[in-house]
C-alpha cells in the first residue's frame, strides 16, 4: 500500500493519487505457489490494487461480456493470475466490477471550476 492515499471509502475502496484504486477484500484469499525446483510459499492476499483501464486492455477483452470481462480485466489491471482471481469471493468480485465500471465511465470535468 502506498503513502499517497487520497480517499478511503466506507466500502474498503482506497483511491490513490496516482489513479490506482485499492480494493480491500472482504474475504482474503490464501494461495500456495510452488516455483519450479523451489519450496512452496503460502501468502494471503488481502487487497488488490487496480490500475486504470487502457485501450490495450479493452482490445484484449473486447469479445468477452459480463462476468467473464470483469474477471479478465480484474486479472489484467491487478497483475494477479487467473488462479488468484478465480478464488475470489463473489462479493469481492462485484466490488472489483464496480471499480472497473467507474474507471470506464469516469471522466474529467470540463470548463472552469
Amino acid at each position: 500500500m502506498s503513502e499517497d492515499i487520497e480517499t478511503v471509502g466506507e466500502d474498503g475502496v482506497i483511491m490513490h493519487d496516482d489513479g490506482t484504486v485499492e480494493v480491500v477484500l472482504a474475504h482474503p484469499v490464501t494461495v500456495t505457489m510452488i516455483p519450479r525446483g523451489g519450496e512452496s510459499q503460502t501468502s494471503t492476499i488481502e487487497s488488490l490494487t487496480l490500475r486504470r483501464v487502457t485501450g490495450a486492455d479493452l482490445r484484449q477483452v473486447g469479445k468477452l461480456e459480463g462476468a467473464a470481462m470483469t474477471l479478465a480485466l480484474a486479472a489484467r489491471l491487478s497483475g494477479q493470475t487467473d488462479r488468484v482471481i478465480d478464488r475470489l469471493d463473489g462479493a469481492d468480485i462485484l466490488r472489483l466490477g464496480k471499480v472497473i465500471g467507474d474507471f470506464l465511465s469516469a471522466s474529467r470535468p470540463t470548463g472552469p471550476m
